[in-house]
């Protein structure tokens, strides 16, 4: 039996893998770190921060809630921020240095919206608003699931942007010092 001309040919095709790079992080100064926040935050979550390669950037309604509800998990190439909001959505903020693929170096794959200044894509998938954009170099995105999808903020992303014009600049390696200060 004869194999289509489709399998050959893919078969003959070395495997090409995206393109990948680390970005360089352009660290927001000093003075836009909130230390109140910080000080809000677990000890484990505290470790997290000034550990992070990426500047770290919290939705204001966590810092607001329980910090037992708030998560921050911090690896070389990546940060995420996990919490449950008084409201009961449910939030995360990942971050990270990694840039794939055909989004390096081309300012028309960034979005045609627009999240803190920057341009930005907003999705919504299986009820859960998303936005993603570049600042201080790093890609992040912010997602925003609500208990139920027929919720009046979840119907359109309103209060996903809300939620990304609230962000606050926590901390990160590059200010530890300055956070260390604040314990």
């Amino acid at each position: 039996m004869e194999r289509p001309a489709s399998v050959e040919t893919a078969r003959a095709r070395p495997l090409v893998l995206p393109q990948t790079r680390n970005v360089n992080v352009d660290w927001p100064p000093v003075g836009e770190l909130d230390g109140a926040a910080f000080a809000r935050l677990t000890p484990r979550s505290r470790a997290a921060v000034v550990s992070s390669a990426l500047p770290v950037l919290i939705p204001g309604s966590l810092l607001e809630g329980d910090p037992a509800e708030l998560l921050v998990m911090a690896r070389p190439k990546w940060t995420a921020v996990s919490g449950r909001g008084a409201d009961g959505t449910t939030v995360t903020v990942h971050a990270t240095r990694v840039v794939h693929g055909s989004t390096i170096g081309d300012a028309s794959k960034l979005g045609p919206d627009a999240v803190r200044g920057h341009a930005a894509f907003t999705t919504q998938n299986e009820g859960i608003w998303s936005v993603s954009w570049r600042e201080y170099g790093v890609t992040y995105a912010l997602e925003v699931a609500c208990r139920a999808p027929t919720e009046p903020r979840c119907q359109d992303a309103r209060h996903l942007h809300a939620l990304a014009a609230n962000l606050r600049y926590v901390g990160g390696a590059r200010h530890r010092a300055a956070l260390e200060a604040t314990r």
